[in-house]
């Protein structure tokens, strides 16, 4: 027989419910683990491991760029060409770059298609403007700045890289061989 005072199921509902919420606020009262923040991409060779070492005929170039805070704002410019004897004409060197993506990760690289045949204006010029310069293949084109991912570009054997930051009028610099 059951007690007038306390019935017996709304006595077992609140020691349940009693229970799952201290159950509740121990796990909430626990300290969660530490979270570990995503290493960068390892520089260097490794970082290079998606990119072809070589492609038959070219030459790897690789840029490394030194982090910044805003580099989702930022671009590298490049520009492929050689270094040739020219005058007082207007000169420029055949092809332009081809984005290309590694197999399986889709890394991006850039190759350099040019056969190296260099075109100019035919003005009369003064021999005395003859000089050395760095003749481009076609424009320079625009890449996303990354210090995580070094920028990898490929140019045919004699063929040079050069690259600078993106709206900066500063000088460019040449992209390493390796």
């Amino acid at each position: 027989m059951r007690s007038s005072l306390m019935p017996a199921r709304p006595l077992l509902t609140t020691a349940a419910a009693l229970a799952c919420a201290s159950a509740l606020l121990a796990a909430c009262a626990q300290t969660a683990p530490p979270v570990v923040a995503a290493r960068p991409a390892p520089q260097g060779a490794a970082g290079l491991l998606p990119v072809p070492p070589s492609l038959p005929g070219y030459r790897r170039h690789v840029i490394e760029l030194p982090p910044q805070p805003d580099e989702a704002g930022r671009q590298i410019e490049l520009a492929g060409g050689k270094t040739t004897e020219v005058d007082c004409n207007r000169h420029g060197l055949d092809g332009g770059f081809e984005q290309r993506s590694a197999p399986g990760t889709g890394q991006a690289y850039w190759v350099l298609q040019s056969s190296g045949h260099v075109f100019a204006t035919k003005m009369g010029c003064p021999a005395s403007s003859r000089r050395t310069a760095f003749v481009r293949a076609g424009t320079p084109v625009r890449a996303p700045y990354s210090s995580r991912q070094p920028l990898v570009i490929f140019a045919p054997e004699g063929m040079q890289v050069q690259w600078r930051e993106a709206g900066r009028q500063g000088d460019w610099q040449p992209a390493a061989l390796r």
